[in-house]
């Protein structure tokens, strides 16, 4: 084809600062991609509707450890998660769940307690659609909640963040250590025959 270079050229975009992801494309299209603002900057402040993965990110740019206020023995103290989600508003995270496998799901749910000292969010689970959990409007500043659900046959599993906050950017919430507990295997009804 005329115009078409016959080798794509290798380029690498900045996806998050620091972390670099190669990409494959042809010169016209190259061209194109360096034409367009850096990921960071398609971000709200601090970002909106974009999981990470046992990181926050900071304005956009910047990933940080997850961090919580968590009660325990009766004082706060602020605790950092290796695993988790950090989200900011407008989150909805799903998980297809095989059937009969999953009998409860616990995690803590909260603010950092830095960047998000002025955040306002709610947080609601639903399995298969229904509402199963639903913090009401948690503050900055505020511990962070142990939850505890039941799974009993359900299938997709949904954690929503929602802003409850008129100022942008304060909204950095965490899904700490969410973990799935596996059911206990049914006896064995052939011993009984």
């Amino acid at each position: 084809m005329p115009g078409c270079p016959s080798k794509p050229a290798r380029l690498q975009l900045q996806l998050l600062k620091g972390l670099q992801l190669p990409l494959h494309f042809s010169e016209t299209n190259q061209k194109i991609a360096q034409s367009y603002y850096p990921q960071h900057t398609f971000f709200s402040d601090p970002y909106f509707g974009y999981p990470i993965a046992n990181a926050i990110l900071e304005k956009g740019q910047r990933l940080r450890p997850l961090e919580l206020l968590v009660p325990r023995d009766g004082t706060v103290r602020k605790t950092v998660f290796a695993k988790g989600i950090g989200a900011g508003t407008q989150t909805r995270v799903s998980y297809a769940l095989p059937e009969r496998v999953f009998d409860r799901f616990e995690c803590w749910l909260g603010i950092h307690p830095d960047l998000g000292a002025e955040g306002k969010v709610a947080f609601r689970i639903y399995a298969d659609g229904e509402a199963v959990f639903n913090s009401g409007t948690m503050a900055g500043g505020e511990p962070a909640r142990r939850v505890v659900l039941p799974l009993t046959s359900v299938q997709v599993l949904s954690i929503v963040v929602e802003s409850r906050n008129d100022k942008r950017g304060h909204n950095y919430a965490i899904v700490a250590e969410p973990e799935l507990f596996k059911a206990a295997a049914p006896a064995n009804r052939l011993a009984a025959y």
